[in-house]
């Protein structure tokens, strides 16, 4: 970016702060026009981008220390709130995988089954980015899933990726995968800590991960198989990828049998998965033990174990301060401040007035406005700033409507799932690696579209025919 253009878009943020300030107090209240203001300032420079991700998710906290939009306790809790807890609890358990060399042992062994036609391969690399990301961190499954891809494209003869034919389906399965597989738990992303955080604070209750698991699964199995398709239907001259195969095996097979530390990561992560699902049935013998504190003791066990090459712990504080994605827990936790600062400064009450007046009831309509919005700033910001923006907003309206809150909830998380245009998060490390950024939004402009309407839809009608959807079953 230029520097005048960075300079005009520096300027532009607070510019535009004021100006809403100065336009909308006399309208919607001082508080309200203040809010409105940050929302904007923040979704420009997300769009933009002059400073980085993290930076601007710390507008909250400076703004609101400068005008007292709402009271400060309640922003500068989210900064260590037991969301970024867990995404730090997650960091711990699996930064080892690395170290070890257990990630990149599970990923051959699946894509040494791999065969050579290019649906398969389509397929498999899809799946591994879909299901990963469940339960790992996006940006981690993308990095790792795509540095293998242009390795084996790389062996077959494909050396320069950003003029392979070959590597465009196979890039963009992967990072379209990672997108939607992180919707089936709160595992999957900052976001999903985002509004599971807001929900809580909102109903003043625990969240249980098997209440999201089981009323996500339907639309999870849907969504992936028409995103499957969608990425089939994208042309290519290109039937076969001779050589990928036998690359894998070949791979696998230099790694030698599995280690004593990639056994015990293997067995700890195996653990922390079991607890977390199991949370309804654990949590009157450790009430407070929630899924953010299991994975932080479990993490932290990787302190104290020690590798049988060198003796040495399966992880350090050294590397645990390089390796932690500081950014992506002041992201989390400016994008729950902004989340809180919307919610109590009245602007839910202004949508909810607007709502009425485009008589929305709940119904199909009300479904279609939530998902346009939310797409829309997923898709031009971040799945992150959408679910701090969009969440609590739909609670509210949900509430103050007498309408059950829990569907509109599950909505909001299907809607800012599935990003597809820009190569903004996870998509970033694709276009990286060498992927046309246009023919990612030529192609992804179109499946946004596509996929909006698969999400009103399930959404529909999992409020009419899937229970779980609508009542939860083990709320703490």
């Amino acid at each position: 970016m230029k520097r005048s253009a960075k300079t005009a878009l520096l300027i532009a943020g607070p510019a535009v702060f004021i100006a809403a300030t100065l336009t909308l107090s006399a309208v919607i209240g001082r508080s309200e026009a203040q809010a409105i203001g940050l929302l904007l300032w923040m979704v420009l420079w997300w769009i933009t981008r002059p400073v980085n991700l993290a930076v601007t998710a710390l507008l909250p906290f400076i703004v609101n220390a400068l005008c007292g939009i709402v009271p400060m306790e309640a922003v500068v809790k989210n900064f260590f709130s037991e969301g970024i807890i867990l995404l730090f609890g997650a960091g711990l358990v699996t930064m080892p995988w690395a170290k070890t060399g257990l990630d990149r042992r599970i990923a051959l062994k699946l894509l040494s089954m791999i065969g050579l036609s290019m649906k398969v391969q389509i397929a498999v690399w899809f799946a591994l980015s879909a299901l990963f990301s469940t339960v790992l961190p996006n940006i981690v499954v993308c990095i790792l899933l795509t540095q293998l891809a242009v390795l084996m494209l790389r062996t077959v003869g494909c050396e320069d990726i950003s003029k392979s034919k070959e590597a465009v389906p196979i890039l963009l399965s992967i990072c379209w995968g990672v997108a939607l597989g992180g919707v089936l738990t709160p595992l999957g992303g900052a976001q999903n800590i985002i509004s599971l955080d807001i929900y809580e604070e909102f109903f003043g209750t625990e969240f249980m991960y098997l209440d999201w698991f089981i009323a996500i699964l339907p639309y999870y199995i849907i969504a992936c198989l028409f995103l499957l398709l969608c990425i089939y239907l994208i042309p290519s001259q290109i039937k076969r990828l001779d050589g990928s195969k036998e690359y894998f095996q070949r791979s696998y097979q230099e790694l030698g049998p599995i280690k004593r530390d990639e056994k015990i990561c293997a067995v700890l992560f195996l653990i922390t998965i079991v607890v977390i699902f199991a949370r309804p049935w654990l949590a009157k013998l450790l009430p407070s033990m929630t899924p953010a504190y299991c994975l932080l003791a479990l993490g932290c066990l990787n302190f104290v174990l020690h590798s049988s090459d060198d003796h040495t712990p399966f992880i350090t504080w050294q590397e645990v301060h390089s390796g932690t994605s500081w950014g992506l827990l002041c992201l989390c936790g400016g994008g729950a401040a902004l989340g809180v600062t919307i919610a109590q400064s009245g602007i839910t009450d202004i949508v909810l007035d607007w709502a009425q007046h485009i008589s929305l009831d709940g119904g199909l309509t009300t479904i279609v406005f939530l998902v346009v919005i939310t797409r829309v700033l997923a898709e031009l910001a971040d799945s992150l700033a959408a679910a701090a923006i969009m969440t609590p907003i739909a609670l509210q309206f949900a509430v103050d409507a007498g309408l059950n809150p829990t569907p509109y909830f599950f909505i909001i998380i299907m809607a800012y799932s599935e990003n597809f245009i820009l190569p903004l998060s996870p998509r970033a490390v694709s276009v990286g690696s060498g992927l046309d950024a246009k023919k990612m939004m030529c192609y992804g402009i179109p499946i946004s579209a596509a996929t909006s309407v698969v999400v009103i839809l399930i959404g529909y009608f999992l409020m009419q025919f899937w229970p779980p959807f609508s009542s939860l079953l083990y709320t703490g």
